[in-house]
C-alpha cells in the first residue's frame, strides 16, 4: 500500500537522522578515541582476550557491537497486529531506536517474531519491564531480552595503505551516498576546513 510504504520510508529516514546525531555526539566525545586502522597489539594477544567471557568488545580495541545488549525480542506476533499498532505501545518507551519485523510464517499460522532495538542497555532493561504484561487487543507482547551464540572476533590480515587509502576513499564516497538517501547533512567526518588537507592517519 503506497501510504504504508511512505510511512515506512519516513521512520527509517527517522531513525537513521537519531543514529547520525547520537554518533556525532560520540565522536565529539572522544567515545572511540583508541581506534586505529592497523592492531596496537599483536594477534595472538587478541585472541587471548578475546576467550575472556566478560570481554566487552563495545570498546577499545575492537569497537564492535553487540546488538543483544539493547534489543527485545517479541515472539509470536499474529498477523492481524499492524506494525503501527506495535509502534502504538513501543515507540513512547524510554531510548527506543527502531522495530524491525519477521515475514510471515505460513508453517506457523503466518505469525510474525519481532525486534525492538534501544539505544542503551539500561533503557532496554527499562522498557522491558515496562512493555511486559502490556497488550494489543488479546495479544500480550511480554518481550524477552534478544539473545543469541557467540560469535568469534575476525580480524583482518595486515593491509597495504595504499589498500587502505582506497578502502578509505571509497568509503567516503558510500558514506556520502546513503548520507544523501537519508538527508543527513553536515557529516564532519567528510568536511576539512578550508585549504586544509584531511590526515586520515593509519596509525
Amino acid at each position: 500500500h503506497p501510504e504504508q510504504s511512505y510511512k515506512w520510508q519516513a521512520e527509517r529516514n527517522l531513525q537513521s537522522l537519531l543514529l547520525a546525531k547520537k554518533f556525532f555526539q560520540q565522536l565529539k566525545s572522544d567515545y572511540f578515541e583508541g581506534l586505529f586502522l592497523e592492531l596496537a597489539e599483536d594477534e595472538a594477544t587478541l585472541r587471548e582476550k578475546e576467550k575472556n567471557a566478560n570481554l566487552d568488545i563495545t570498546k577499545a580495541p575492537f569497537f564492535g557491537f553487540d546488538p543483544n545488549s539493547v534489543t527485545l525480542y517479541l515472539r509470536m506476533v499474529p498477523v492481524h497486529i499492524s506494525r503501527w499498532d506495535l509502534l502504538s505501545k513501543i515507540k513512547s518507551t524510554p531510548g527506543f531506536v527502531s522495530l524491525s519485523l519477521s515475514e510471515p510464517l505460513k508453517n506457523q499460522n503466518f505469525m510474525r517474531y519481532g525486534w525492538v532495538t534501544y539505544d542503551t542497555e539500561e533503557n532496554c532493561a527499562k522498557s522491558k519491564q515496562l512493555l511486559e504484561n502490556s497488550t494489543i487487543g488479546e495479544f500480550q507482547l511480554n518481550p524477552i531480552k534478544s539473545t543469541s551464540a557467540k560469535k568469534n572476533i575476525r580480524i583482518t590480515p595486515p593491509l597495504t595503505k595504499q589498500r587502505i587509502s582506497d578502502d578509505l576513499r571509497q568509503t567516503k564516497e558510500l558514506i556520502q551516498l546513503f548520507d544523501g538517501q537519508k538527508n543527513i547533512s553536515d557529516n564532519e567526518l567528510l568536511i576539512s576546513e578550508p585549504n586544509q588537507e584531511r590526515n586520515d592517519s593509519f596509525q
